[in-house]
């Protein structure tokens, strides 16, 4: 079994305020790496002159972004090798593509996202990686999932801790029973309940509203699974999905009486990027998803495939 660890250096307050993302994508094949940078223009024009992102300078951005992705197996760094090429990413990003070389067949991975320091604290970062079809994480965290406690929609504390016990966990981050999205999602995943249960996992729903406002999901829609109440985001900053909500989108939501302050009992503004992970039993991740698109969300037939092969 392969080791992961993603080891990101975030500004302090990164996971206070989110208005912009970047996002790393590694393939590991025995020694090599290949991977994709993938940032927005706007970030990019905070740090250098970028006129054309048709014919980008490489070399400066290789020194502003590439020399500072550290990468590390089995403790030594793993030399970033020529080549590096760069070009639009869709019609507001970049995406640079470069190649590591480690010195022996990688068998655990770590990565410092060192270029995340020159940008502003509202930035922070989602990096995936792939060392095959079975072992995959996504997320600005390690691999081995934060542990946490928190009371369902009755008040009852149920722990990843105890859940893990019985087999799997399945953990759906979402937004609050305000967000249309999540709440389709929800249902989407209360009518594979019972299969999700037959392959001897767990299902639980995470997100930052009250447990009062959970109550009031579960009765409204009927869901067989546990909903919890992560006050302050607290477990979900753990995973690093957590930001704030920029202002003019808070004057959105107040104007369609969307007050997250009563919802979340807090005037934060803060909340979780919608995200799924699935737990084996000694808390490493299987499989997450995460997208800063509140739209975009896994099928249900998808996790349970991932179910399936792990």
């Amino acid at each position: 079994m392969r080791a992961l660890c993603l080891a990101l250096l975030l500004p302090a307050a990164a996971l206070a305020h989110q208005p912009s993302i970047s996002f790393s994508e590694l393939t590991v094949r025995g020694r090599e790496i290949d991977g994709v940078v993938r940032l927005a223009l706007a970030d990019l024009r905070t740090q250098l002159q970028l006129e054309d992102p048709v014919h980008p300078p490489v070399p400066a951005l290789t020194r502003l972004l590439l020399e500072s992705f550290v990468i590390r197996s089995g403790g030594e760094a793993c030399p970033l090798q020529p080549g590096v090429t760069a070009g639009p990413d869709g019609e507001d990003g970049l995406a640079l593509r470069g190649r590591w070389l480690c010195r022996k067949v990688i068998e655990e991975l770590s990565v410092r996202v060192g270029f995340l320091e020159l940008f502003p604290s509202a930035h922070t970062h989602l990096s995936k990686i792939d060392f095959g079809p079975e072992e995959s994480s996504q997320r600005v965290a390690q691999a081995e999932a934060p542990s946490f406690e928190l009371p369902d929609q009755d008040g009852n504390l149920l722990s990843s801790a105890m859940l893990l016990a019985k087999g799997r966990l399945v953990v759906c981050f979402f937004r609050g029973r305000w967000c249309p999205f999540c709440v389709a999602q929800l249902e989407a995943m209360d009518r594979v309940f019972a299969r999700i249960e037959q392959a001897g996992a767990s299902l639980v729903a995470v997100s930052p509203q009250t447990q009062k406002q959970s109550f009031f999901m579960r009765d409204q829609h009927k869901f067989r699974f546990p909903l919890l109440s992560d006050a302050h985001n607290q477990v979900a900053r753990q995973y690093g999905l957590v930001y704030r909500v920029p202002a003019e989108q808070r004057s959105i939501y107040s104007r369609s009486f969307t007050n997250l302050p009563l919802i979340n009992g807090d005037d934060s503004w803060e909340l979780p990027i919608p995200a799924t992970f699935i737990l084996r039993r000694n808390g490493r991740v299987a499989y997450a998803s995460a997208d800063p698109d509140y739209t975009l969300r896994p099928e249900p037939a998808d996790l349970l495939r991932e179910l399936a092969a792990v």
